[in-house]
Order: C-alpha cells, then structure tokens, then sequence
C-alpha cells in the first residue's frame, strides 16, 4: 500500500505533492461550505426578518426606472439602434411603473422610428400630462398620416376623373 500523498496523481497538469494535495482538500472543504450555505438559502422560508425593507426596494426600484430610461434614451440617440430593443427596455420601465412619462415619450419614439405611427400615437395619449416634446411628436404623426392619406386619395381623384 502506498501512502495518498505521495502518489503521484495529476491535478491541473501538476503531479500532487503533499502542498497541493492540502489546497485541494481545502479548496474542496471551501466548496462544500458554499454548496451547504445555497441550500440553506433556497428552503430558507420567508420571514420578516429576510423580507427588504420598502425604503430600500422603492430606491432600487428607482435605480432601476433611471438606469432603464437612460439606457433607452441613450439609444435613441446613437443612430442605427435597433427599436426592438428600446420598446424592451421602456417595457420593463413600464411594468415597474406604467405611467413614467419618460418610458412612454421613447416608447412612442421607437414605434415612430419603425413607423408605426398608430402605436407611437396611441402610446402619446397614455403620457399624464403631456409636454411640448410630446405634443410635437403628436403634430409630426398627424402630418405623416394626413401625406399618406394624400398619396391614396391623388391616385384615386385622377381616375374618377379619368372615368368621367
């Protein structure tokens, strides 16, 4: 029988001394430690000592809706962004808080981009108390829908005239 220690087994490429053979055991003992800490930690039922207290969960939900409204107004402004995930971030702004004028102000501005001008307006109507930005927005949508509506009827007066 040979001693464990001295027999020469790999770890990470590396014959095992008896040095190395003490990291292991005390990297495993750490391990088992962490693994017993998680399992405690998930069947640990709730109580009013685990539960967070509300002034802190209202700032992290305040440092969520400024870190997201950010986010989103930040990719509005660099060009090529894809809109898709703008309506995602001021979506998850909107869960949290359904009527951030902010979220809604670049929830409309990401649906105008895509030209969905319908939901952009839609999505205007639902800000509380709409500023002169919205308002703009509301007036562009408005003239984009009327030069559509144009576009149709000019096709359709020249050949009612033409039948005449």
């Amino acid at each position: 029988m040979s001693n464990p220690e001295s027999m020469m087994l790999e770890s990470e490429g590396k014959p095992l001394t008896k040095v190395n053979l003490n990291d292991l055991k005390k990297k495993l003992s750490e391990a088992e430690r962490y693994k017993e800490a998680g399992n405690i930690i998930s069947v640990h039922p709730y109580s009013e000592e685990t539960k967070i207290p509300e002034d802190i969960e209202q700032k992290c939900l305040a440092v969520n809706i400024s870190v997201y409204n950010n986010l989103t107004a930040s990719l509005l402004k660099v060009e090529g962004s894809d809109p898709l995930r703008i309506l995602h971030y001021t979506n998850i702004v909107l869960e949290l808080d359904p009527i951030n004028s902010k979220a809604l102000y670049r929830r409309a501005q990401a649906h105008y981009i895509m030209k969905d001008y319908d939901d952009a307006a839609e999505t205007l109507k639902c800000i509380p108390k709409p500023d002169r930005d919205v308002l703009l927005l509301l007036k562009k949508k408005q003239k984009r829908a009327s030069r559509k509506k144009l576009k149709v009827k000019k096709p359709c007066i020249k050949i009612c005239s033409n039948n005449k």
